[in-house]
């Protein structure tokens, strides 16, 4: 299963794959706003990264993550 964020100014949009090829369309434009310095209040980024959990409830699943790609097409760094 594939997991993909595309982060846009200050929206996300979240989609889903099994073949790597269709592409699944979860949430589009989430509001990332809350995510802001101005908004957050000293908050300094954005950190995407894979996490696993439970939700507290006792389990034996595991999870594991082979790979991670990330392309980094943010505007405020192509100056």
């Amino acid at each position: 299963m594939l997991l993909r964020i595309n982060a846009e100014g200050d929206t996300y949009s979240f989609r889903f794959s099994e073949n790597g090829k269709a592409w699944t369309l979860l949430k589009d434009k989430v509001d990332a706003r809350f995510l802001s310095t101005q908004t957050a209040g000293g908050f300094i980024g954005c950190l995407f990264g894979m996490y696993g959990t439970s939700a507290g409830q006792p389990t034996t699943n595991a999870a594991s993550f082979k790979w991670l790609k990330y392309e980094g097409n943010d505007p405020v760094y192509k100056k």
